[in-house]
C-alpha cells in the first residue's frame, strides 16, 4: 500500500474514533458512511480494524443495524482477558450504584458458589474496577462498589463518621466549638442565629469537614437538649445560664437524650440499643 493511502486510511480511522466518541448512545453504520464519506469497502476495512483493535465495539439496534461504540483505551487494558462470569459481577455491582452490594447479595443474585465469587472479586477489585467498603447499614459489614464512586450516605454514614466508624472525638469537638461560640457571642448580642453558627464553623478548623446545614443542627439540639443553650423562636439560641435552667427531663439524662446519632438508632443495625456503649457506662 503507498504511504498516501496508509495516511488516508489513518486519517479515515481517526476520524471514526471522533465521530463515535462525540455520539454517546452509538453511531449508526449508515450515519457513520455518510459522515466519512469514503468508500464503502474501504470503511468496513478499517471499521474491522478499529474493532480488533479494542478502539470501537459494535452491537446491532433493534432494527438490526450496526451501531458503533467509542471504547476507552484505558478500559480496554483494565478490562482485557476477563470472562463473562466477571463480567457478570461487575454488571451487578455496576447496577447498584453507590449502595454496592455485599457479597452475598453478589452471590444470590449471580448463583456462583463462594470460592468463584472470591477469585472473581479480587481479580476486579486488583485491576481498580471495584473496591470495598464498611457499612454501616450493613451491621459493618463490607459492601462492593464501582471503583471510581464515592459510597452512598447509608453505606459510609454521615459526617459523624470516619471509615464506617462513629467518631466521638469529632462530635465531642464540634459541641463544645458551637457551645463556646453561642455563649460568647450571645452574652454581648443576645443571641446568635444558626446562619452565623454555619459560618463560622466554615471559617474555622472544621472548614474542611463536609458539614452540612442539618449536621450542625443535631449538635445544636443536642446542646438545647443538655440545657447548655436556649432556643429563641424565630431568633436564634443563647447560653443558658444553670441557676435558670430546666430541670432535665428524663430523656435527656439518658444516653439517647445526648446522642447525635439517636434518629439512625434500631435494633439490628450497627447502631442499636443493644450494642450502645453509652447503656453500659450509665
Amino acid at each position: 500500500m503507498e504511504a498516501s493511502n496508509i495516511q488516508d486510511d489513518n486519517q479515515t480511522a481517526l476520524k471514526i474514533i471522533e465521530i463515535c466518541k462525540e455520539a454517546d448512545d452509538g453511531v449508526p453504520h449508515d450515519v457513520l458512511s455518510r459522515e466519512i464519506q469514503v468508500a464503502e469497502q474501504k470503511v468496513i476495512e478499517i471499521l474491522n480494524q478499529l474493532i480488533r483493535g479494542g478502539h470501537i465495539t459494535v452491537k446491532q439496534n433493534a432494527d438490526n443495524v450496526p451501531v458503533y461504540h467509542f471504547q476507552d483505551p484505558d478500559r480496554v487494558r483494565r478490562f482485557a482477558g476477563l470472562d463473562r462470569d466477571h463480567m457478570a459481577v461487575y454488571e451487578l455491582i455496576k447496577q447498584a450504584d453507590a449502595n454496592g452490594l455485599s457479597k452475598n447479595d453478589i452471590k444470590s443474585k449471580s448463583g456462583m458458589n463462594p470460592t468463584a465469587l472470591n477469585n472473581i472479586l479480587n481479580a476486579l477489585k486488583k485491576r481498580n474496577l471495584i473496591k470495598s467498603e464498611k457499612a454501616v447499614n450493613q451491621k459493618n459489614r463490607n459492601v462492593w462498589i464501582l471503583f471510581e464512586l464515592e459510597p452512598s450516605m447509608a453505606v459510609r454514614g454521615n459526617i459523624f463518621y470516619t471509615k464506617g466508624e462513629f467518631n466521638q472525638d469529632f462530635v465531642d469537638a464540634l459541641y463544645e466549638k458551637i457551645l463556646n461560640y453561642i455563649d460568647s457571642h450571645s452574652r454581648t448580642q443576645g443571641f446568635v442565629g444558626k446562619k452565623e453558627i454555619a459560618l463560622h464553623l466554615r471559617a474555622s478548623e472544621f472548614a474542611t469537614a463536609d458539614l452540612k446545614d442539618e449536621d450542625i443542627q443535631r449538635i445544636v439540639d443536642i446542646l438545647v437538649f443538655d440545657d447548655k443553650i436556649e432556643e429563641l423562636p424565630g431568633q436564634g439560641y443563647k447560653s443558658c445560664d444553670w441557676e435558670d435552667a430546666v430541670k432535665p427531663s428524663v430523656l435527656t439524662l439518658t444516653p439517647c437524650g445526648s446522642c447525635p446519632v439517636f434518629i439512625e438508632c434500631r435494633e439490628g443495625s450497627i447502631i442499636s440499643p443493644e450494642k450502645c456503649i453509652y447503656f453500659l457506662k450509665w
